[in-house]
């Protein structure tokens, strides 16, 4: 600013400069992923989904200066099902830089994202990576879950201010039932005595529901029998669901048992078990004609089934 005196009259002249104005590119690519429609067979679920963000120093997409740029996903970020939800945990992977950031609802992540020109000539350079733990997935309830997931890209230039994309995912649960924790049962050694020993076992419904199980020996007809060679010491079995133990007959449906475990598939890698299986040979069996002495061993078919 400068004041200088013009005759009767003071003159002010006034200066300013304006500097260029930045502007920049943003667009991400897929606008619409491709909806995912998942299933689960155990252990974390995880869904991936490659972008292309185009991030450039200039508001046309042909600019070959990039800029890093942000991302963003709208929440909620849980599958839901009803008021049942299965939690997700959401990361967006530079696939430039080989880093991963945590993504929360609603909230952008730092502008330290790798922007690429215009098409990615070099390959896609973001993913979204969802993660749905095991566990969240094992206890929920039967049902279809769904959920949108709405992207937002943006730079700290000027021109476009972001660029969205949404992925649509789906997961079916139906009611299932499965048996784990599965171990051997050592009847010990004959000391002229009854032999009996237990498993304990897995149950898992999905529902909480009631169960039905089987149990199919090596003998004939699917009798219960343990051999050594040519001799054969049938068994006894029991199965207890937490009621009391009832007694299994060869390939028959045991029904109405209860106590399935939701929470997890293998009821807490087995820290929850459930049931009980016990073997039982009487004595008197050990007096039989053809027992011999040695080794005995057999197997055991067991089915769980829906009710």
């Amino acid at each position: 600013m400068r004041l200088r005196k013009c005759g009767g009259r003071f003159v002010l002249t006034l200066g300013l400069l304006l500097p260029g104005l930045v502007s920049a590119r943003i667009d991400i690519d897929p606008g619409n992923a491709p909806a995912q429609v998942v299933s689960w067979t155990g252990g974390d679920l995880v869904v991936l989904q490659d972008f292309c963000v185009l991030s450039v120093q200039a508001s046309q997409a042909t600019s070959t200066t990039v800029i890093p740029d942000r991302v963003m996903v709208e929440g909620p970020l849980d599958l839901e099902s009803g008021a049942n939800t299965i939690s997700g945990v959401l990361e967006w992977v530079d696939l430039e830089a080989g880093s991963a950031s945590s993504l929360s609802p609603n909230v952008f992540t730092s502008d330290s994202q790798t922007g690429v020109i215009q098409n990615c000539p070099g390959g896609d350079n973001g993913r979204l990576r969802i993660t749905y733990p095991e566990a969240g997935v094992a206890g929920a309830a039967p049902g279809t879950y769904r959920q949108t997931y709405r992207i937002e890209v943006a730079n700290n230039g000027q021109g476009k201010s972001q660029g969205k994309s949404r992925l649509d995912v789906e997961l079916t649960l139906p009611d299932s039932v499965q048996v784990s924790e599965i171990d051997d049962i050592d009847l010990g050694t004959y000391a002229g005595a009854d032999l009996q020993g237990s498993d304990q076992l897995c149950v898992f419904r999905r529902s909480g529901g009631p169960y039905a199980v089987s149990v199919t020996g090596g003998g004939a007809g699917g009798s219960f029998v343990i051999t050594n060679g040519a001799a054969e010491l049938p068994f006894s079995l029991t199965w207890d669901d937490g009621s009391g133990p009832a007694p299994l007959s060869p390939g028959a449906l045991l029904s109405g048992r209860g106590n399935a475990f939701t929470g997890s598939a293998t009821c807490n890698n087995g820290l929850s078990n459930n049931a009980e299986l016990s073997a039982r040979i009487d004595q008197a069996e050990f007096l039989t004609d053809g027992i011999v002495a040695g080794g005995y061993a057999g197997t055991l078919t067991l089915t769980i089934e829906l009710e």
